[in-house]
């Protein structure tokens, strides 16, 4: 789990999982959502310039949860997060390395947002991953 600081605090580990193999899927997440995918030609970038950031090797990599850094705090605007990122990490799901992902954004404030992506492999426990603070990544 990230903490309100954005610290990982820790990770469930039942019988088929490691340590180590969760630490590695919350970094592989990490990378997914904080990674600038690359604005389609429809995205209005925020700070109204034409970059369109992104990665020229991996053009799917990354997600869009940075065309929302000058957003209000909005129900709309935490049904976007959670799209971006179910978009992020769709990879897990064609790569069959998970066969669920769920987002769901929460505003506790008009400041913070609050993240929660939950991972679901085969027959093992659902992993958490919860994002106090993803307001400030933005």
């Amino acid at each position: 789990m990230i903490d309100e600081n954005g610290l990982l605090v820790g990770a469930v580990v039942d019988d088929t999982d490691t340590l180590e193999f969760i630490n590695d899927l919350t970094t592989s997440v990490l990378i997914s959502l904080f990674t600038d995918a690359t604005a389609g030609d429809d995205d209005v970038i925020p700070d109204g310039t034409s970059l369109r950031r992104g990665w020229w090797a991996d053009t799917t990599l990354g997600s869009k949860l940075w065309l929302l850094e000058r957003s209000k705090a909005l129900p709309s605007v935490a049904r976007q997060v959670e799209q971006y990122a179910l978009d992020a990490l769709g990879w897990l799901l064609t790569d069959q390395i998970a066969i669920e992902v769920n987002a769901a954004a929460v505003w506790l404030s008009s400041t913070m947002l609050v993240l929660t992506i939950t991972i679901t492999r085969g027959s093992a426990r659902p992993i958490s991953i919860r994002f106090a603070n993803l307001w400030d990544f933005l």
